[in-house]
């Protein structure tokens, strides 16, 4: 039954997972439906023992509902599922977000910034994965995003963008996270590219992952960094679809040389 409700999950899951962070909001009492859908692999754990090798083919599927109230706070809640070599299909986590939008370079502000706080809420059974990368029960996170739009007449030509977030769950050791971001849009306004480096650091005392024991990364001190291409195609009223490739490029007691592949779709709709 776990599998067949995530199979049909599947089916209506083309966007990418986690919580928007950039920092342009949409547009005011706009509601997003952002379903997403991530492929991965990873060849080892490093840092493994028990066994020191350990492989893994990986899929997660999250749900983003999101909405802006006037044009400075925005709302995002979302739960995920997983499927992996040693879990089957089932429940990942839930979250909600929200963000106050600090400055906008739309409006004339010399840069965008925006403050967010999200809670995440993760069950037993999916702490014991090393593919969920979370610290523990409940999960708190604060994060800022930066950015900068240069406009070409009515659409931005190209944008860069940071994010940076510091967290702490009800049991564990802090981390930190970083991520940048540079995008180009196409005079037409319908086909974008974006190159997204995204980092995350826990910093607990135990330098090993114990496979056949593993109880989540609160303890451990673990470390990655990514590098993803990305490729958007806009639908007017329609919406986005996207697709996303990356690689590992370094892991510390972490699952390394992780390839994956992201298909997203994020749909704008309105019920005033």
């Amino acid at each position: 039954m776990k599998r067949i409700l995530l199979f049909i999950a599947l089916l209506f899951s083309i966007r990418g997972a986690a919580f928007e962070l950039q920092p342009w909001f949409t547009y005011p009492y706009e509601f997003h439906f952002r379903p997403s859908y991530l492929a991965a692999y990873y060849p080892n754990v490093n840092g493994a023992t028990n066994p020191i090798s350990y492989n893994a083919w990986n899929q997660e599927l999250y749900l983003n509902f999101g909405f802006n109230t006037m044009s400075q706070f925005d709302t995002q809640i979302e739960a995920g599922f997983f499927n992996t070599s040693k879990t089957n299909a089932t429940f990942q986590s839930a979250a909600v977000m929200g963000r106050y939008l600090l400055l906008d370079d739309v409006q004339g502000d010399p840069i965008s910034a925006a403050l967010g706080l999200n809670i995440r809420f993760v069950p037993d059974h999916a702490l014991t994965d090393t593919f969920t990368p979370y610290h523990n029960i409940v999960n708190f996170e604060t994060n800022l995003a930066i950015g900068k739009e240069f406009d070409n007449l009515q659409y931005w030509l190209y944008r860069l963008y940071g994010v940076a977030s510091v967290g702490i769950a009800n049991r564990g050791a802090p981390w930190v996270k970083g991520l940048g971001s540079f995008e180009f849009n196409a005079r037409d306004n319908r086909n974008q590219c974006a190159v997204l480096v995204d980092s995350y650091f826990g910093f607990g005392s135990q330098d090993f992952v114990n496979i056949n024991r593993f109880n989540s990364y609160a303890k451990i001190w673990h470390q990655n960094v990514d590098v993803s291409a990305i490729y958007r195609h806009l639908f007017d009223i329609w919406g986005t679809i996207s697709i996303e490739f990356g690689y590992r490029v370094y892991a510390k007691n972490y699952p390394e040389n992780l390839v994956f592949a992201k298909l997203k779709y994020d749909l704008p709709f309105s019920i005033f």
